[in-house]
């Protein structure tokens, strides 16, 4: 609830089944424009934040079935179409901590989202922002993913994750 009263933007959680996000739930903003999303729907995995946020933080050899059930299905022009091109954009994801959606699902659509790791420093979750582009502009993504990664750190804090032992996976913020 902070993270959107920050944000102004909707939050949403969803999980990895397959090759597709799951969404469990959304907090929305108190605005007349905004993302329209239904709980319990899905999404494919290599065109959302949430998505890329959770396969780039999967272990190797699991990352590389997801890849494999992947149907690269483009949705707009910016949609991510072969699998070399989603590695690409997961090792961006690793590097900064965050995933972006880029107009990838819905033109006029960006999304930012960060995995939520458990005590074995897996994603089991990922919690995003979402919002017309006009609003999360390309200027406010650093803004916007800081206040994302402080959130979802306390998050998975909750779930077990410690920073300490065999490295940080995420690029959390100091």
């Amino acid at each position: 609830r902070r993270l959107v009263a920050e944000t102004e933007e909707t939050a949403h959680l969803c999980i990895l089944e397959a090759a597709r996000v799951i969404y469990l739930d959304k907090i929305e903003p108190a605005r007349s424009v905004r993302m329209i999303t239904r709980i319990g729907a899905s999404n494919p995995v290599h065109c959302t934040a949430v998505g890329k946020a959770m396969l780039s933080f999967l272990p190797e050899e699991r990352a590389a079935d997801v890849l494999r059930r992947i149907r690269f299905e483009r949705f707009t022009p910016h949609t991510i179409a072969t699998a070399e091109a989603l590695r690409a954009e997961m090792e961006k994801t690793r590097r900064r901590g965050y995933a972006v959606d880029d107009e990838e699902l819905e033109e006029g659509l960006r999304c930012i989202a960060v995995p939520v790791l458990d005590a074995q420093r897996l994603p089991v979750a990922a919690v995003s922002i979402s919002g017309p582009s006009f609003r999360v502009t390309a200027q406010k993504l650093p803004l916007i993913a800081n206040q994302l990664l402080q959130c979802v750190r306390g998050i998975s804090t909750d779930m077990g994750y410690t920073s300490a032992g065999r490295g940080n996976r995420v690029a959390w913020p100091a």
